[in-house]
């Protein structure tokens, strides 16, 4: 891992580097070339015109003909003045040595030399500024190049010194060349910081995958939290992938059911409040937890405080905001589940937790005999809500898209009713949203035409949203609706019970004719109140091809276990 990182940096520097470089290579080449072009324009199209006049070409080292050494050091100093003011300079001087004429261009500006500059360079004499072109005076790499003026015979007439655009061009490629080490070295330094951030976030998921790969390799007691992140992100296969390799157990939030087949080998539960008793009660016995695509909302944690409190947390959502938001992770990897699931089932070894995984099931059957045979095979007495979700899911074998309202039959539907394959729940989850249940059937079958959709409700929820069996009735949406009537609001009736004395509060309904409303939208309509018609019933809303209204009548002050008390640890959980 440590040789990754370290050639990762290297690589990523040199490579910032290198492109830093070349883009500043072009960057002084092109200034450089504009500097060239300007310059040369400059000496060649603002220049003074000797007329009529043979120029002898001297190398600037020789000396010129009849001139004192005074007046050469005389006409030196000139183009020295000139040079210091303008970037191409020409002088011109009589056969004395003596300076008639002097000429700047600048640069940048194409500026000529001031004529009180020109005046004092003259001697004081007043001197002309020509423009024409300039024959004869090349340059020859040095500081300056010098010519002698001669008439047709030979004789010397004058004489002409010039500082032109190659001399400047000279220093501006020393200074263009320091330009660029410098620059190469701030290049350097900006290459290797911005090479530490890259690498740093590139490398700091693989780093915390390592780490979640050691804790995962080194847990004897772990179980995998999974939430609708997995389904949302198309993971589903990733998942399966990990948990095979690792032989971890794994249970589901609300929102998360249908990730994995209800009879999934390594499947031990819905966490949570109204969740099963395996995957709450070993909460304490973890040593690791591996959560994914989940948030820990209140109604899987309890008391954070007690949540895992034995066990390190491995999180991987998609969402930063939700990390560390209620429950520490002390390994978050923030990304899609689908991309982070298949980096860490490459670097676990496989694992096999079969005797924990016993454990759970031993938990499962406590959990039947205590709760579960009461409310899917009750015997006597009313029907049970479990029982009705547990008949429908058995006519679809467990292969319907199950949509839930809010209350006692959402909890009894997502412990009861099965699923098959994937995207198969359509819930508010922890909204509470009583009257979500027929809309959003209505938009699931909508949304998957081709498979039967089936929406369990409370008398009460039911209500907030009936309107829309008229949508029902005029769109001809095949939903399928089983009512589940206890003439109470049966969750907000169970806590009056179990925590207020049972002072009951506005909780018992005075229902209309369900069957009145049905019918009057053109939706069939069954009425069930005995256990022995409930199979013929199902089996008839299952047969009809348009919508149906099953209303079954069960048990009025029916609870629903197990359940963990608000605000208590998950391990606190009850069953009655």
């Amino acid at each position: 891992m440590r040789k990754t990182i370290s050639n990762m940096y290297f690589t990523t520097t040199a490579i910032l580097l290198v492109a830093g470089i070349t883009v500043m290579g072009f960057v002084q080449m092109y200034l450089a070339i504009s500097y060239f072009v300007s310059e040369r324009k400059s000496a060649l199209s603002g220049v003074v015109q000797v007329a009529a006049k043979q120029v002898s070409l001297l190398q600037p080292d020789e000396d010129l003909p009849q001139l004192s050494e005074e007046n050469w050091e005389r006409m030196q100093q000139a183009l020295s003045i000139v040079s210091e003011t303008s970037d191409s300079s020409l002088l011109l001087a009589d056969d004395q040595g003596n300076v008639i004429l002097a000429a700047g261009f600048d640069r940048a500006l194409g500026a000529q030399i001031p004529r009180t500059v020109l005046d004092q360079m003259a001697g004081g004499q007043n001197a002309m500024f020509v423009s024409g072109t300039l024959d004869g005076v090349y340059d020859k790499g040095q500081y300056s190049a010098g010519c002698a003026l001669t008439d047709a015979s030979g004789q010397v007439r004058g004489y002409a010194f010039a500082s032109s655009y190659a001399s400047a061009l000279n220093g501006y490629v020393a200074d263009m060349f320091s330009t660029f080490i410098l620059s190469a070295g701030l290049m350097l330094l900006i290459s290797s910081l911005l090479s530490v951030v890259f690498t740093t976030r590139l490398t700091l998921p693989l780093r915390r995958i390592a780490e979640a790969a050691r804790l995962i390799d080194a847990a004897r007691r772990p179980l995998v939290m999974v939430g609708q992140g997995v389904t949302l992100g198309n993971a589903e296969a990733e998942l399966r992938a990990f948990l095979e390799k690792s032989g971890m157990p794994v249970a589901s939030t609300l929102l998360g059911l249908s990730a994995l087949p209800s009879d999934h080998p390594q499947y031990v539960g819905m966490l949570g409040m109204h969740g099963n008793y395996g995957p709450n009660i070993k909460n304490r016995e973890c040593d690791l937890i591996v959560a994914v695509g989940m948030r820990f909302d209140d109604r899987v944690t309890g008391s954070p405080a007690h949540f895992g409190e034995n066990a390190k947390v491995i999180h991987l959502e998609i969402d930063p905001a939700e990390i560390d938001k209620i429950i520490h992770a002390d390994v978050p990897v923030v990304g899609d589940a689908r991309q982070t699931l298949p980096m860490l089932t490459e670097r676990i070894r496989r694992g096999d937790h079969s005797a924990w995984i016993g454990e759970f099931r031993e938990c499962d059957r406590i959990e039947y005999e205590a709760v579960v045979r009461k409310a899917v095979h009750p015997g006597e007495g009313r029907i049970r809500m479990g029982e009705a979700v547990d008949a429908v899911a058995r006519a679809y074998d467990n292969d319907a898209v199950l949509v839930t309202d809010v209350g006692q039959q959402q909890m009894n539907a997502a412990r009861y009713f099965g699923f098959r394959r994937t995207r198969s729940v359509v819930t508010s989850g922890g909204l509470g949203t009583m009257g979500f249940g027929l809309p959003a059937a209505i938009g699931a079958k909508l949304g998957a035409p081709g498979r039967e959709v089936v929406l369990f409700a409370g008398d009460g929820g039911l209500q907030m949203t009936i309107q829309e069996l008229g949508t029902i009735f005029q769109s001809h949406v095949a939903v399928k609706i089983v009512l589940l009537n206890n003439s109470f609001l049966g969750m907000v009736r169970q806590w009056q019970e179990l925590f207020y004395d049972r002072r009951y509060s506005f909780t018992e309904m005075t229902n209309p004719d369900f069957g009145l409303i049905a019918r009057g939208n053109g939706i069939e309509y069954r009425l069930v109140e005995r256990r022995e018609e409930l199979a013929e019933a199902v089996a008839a809303m299952k047969a009809s091809e348009g919508a149906f209204l099953l209303e079954v009548r069960v048990e009025s002050e029916e609870n629903i276990f197990p359940m963990v008390p608000a605000g208590a640890p998950v391990a606190d959980i009850r069953f009655e």
